[in-house]
């Protein structure tokens, strides 16, 4: 499943030093007027405009993973003037060449650094395992070979039995403290969704799940826990353009606020090491 990009790396602290021309490189704590951007505090990197409806009353520039993840939410305004986006805002991102063309003139040290950390980001997360989660919220003391029989209603837990049935994936991550990168969980196994050879369709996925929610009222998932323990080291809101009416649609029949899936780039833990 493509993952939608998510907050681009923290560049190291610059510091001022003297070039070999006797001036003043760009590798100070000050950012230069424009180039920082408003969602993680750093230096832009990849920087697109937000996509408002009225061009006329927002320009302004943020990095293009933060992008993705504010527009990932149900109602996406721009984080410093509240311009709405358009429809389909994600597939019209673009880098915006201007502000591209001033990082690199105003600041080429950090802004190579910073790209070439996120270059180092983007090779880790294509070697690590992706587990969909599922919060605790820390109401289970979890041990190996326990089994939960959750009764889901929330959005994104609707979402979680879609995604298993589309994918045929059958493991869940039970993530036991805050949904945040660093947070550590177990794998569950999935007991009670049918194990098939070919992974079902969106539109079956969804009437599935859609149609036992109308007659039981919520959708039940069983899990065995295992002793497997992991830890997330990237965390995803993926949202799609191609799911996002299917994505609507589970939202609109579901309880509480519509938050996406999480999904997790993790590392195995064994005796407290991490396993590459």
């Amino acid at each position: 499943m493509a993952l939608g990009r998510s907050r681009p790396p923290t560049p190291p602290p610059g510091h001022r030093r003297t070039g070999s021309d006797g001036g003043q490189s760009d590798c100070s704590d000050t950012t230069p007027e424009g180039l920082t951007c408003a969602i993680c505090f750093n230096l832009l990197l990849n920087p697109v405009l937000w996509p408002a409806q009225d061009r006329a009353q927002c320009s302004h520039a943020f990095c293009e993973g933060c992008t993705h993840e504010v527009l990932a939410r149900s109602f996406s305004v721009c984080p410093l003037c509240r311009a709405p986006a358009i429809e389909n805002a994600a597939a019209s991102l673009t880098i915006d060449e201007d502000t591209l063309g001033r990082l690199q003139r105003e600041a080429p040290a950090r802004h190579a650094a910073r790209t070439e950390e996120y270059q180092r980001e983007l090779h880790l997360r294509a070697t690590l395992p992706e587990l969909f989660l599922y919060c605790t919220g820390g109401k289970y003391k979890l041990k190996n070979a326990q089994v939960l029989e959750l009764k889901l209603t929330r959005a994104c837990d609707l979402w979680l039995v879609v995604k298993l049935l589309m994918t045929g994936t059958r493991k869940v991550g039970l993530l036991v403290g805050a949904e945040a990168p660093g947070s550590e969980g177990y794998i569950a196994s999935v007991m009670n969704l049918p194990f098939k050879t070919t992974s079902m369709s969106l539109e079956g996925a969804v009437g599935k799940v859609a149609f036992e929610k109308k007659v039981k009222g919520t959708v039940t998932l069983k899990l065995r826990v295992s002793a497997e323990k992991f830890k997330a080291v990237f965390m995803e809101q993926p949202a799609p353009e191609a799911e996002e009416e299917a994505w609507q649609f589970v939202a609109a029949n579901s309880s509480g606020l519509p938050a996406r899936l999480r999904v997790a780039k993790v590392q195995m833990v064994q005796a407290g090491t991490l396993l590459a």
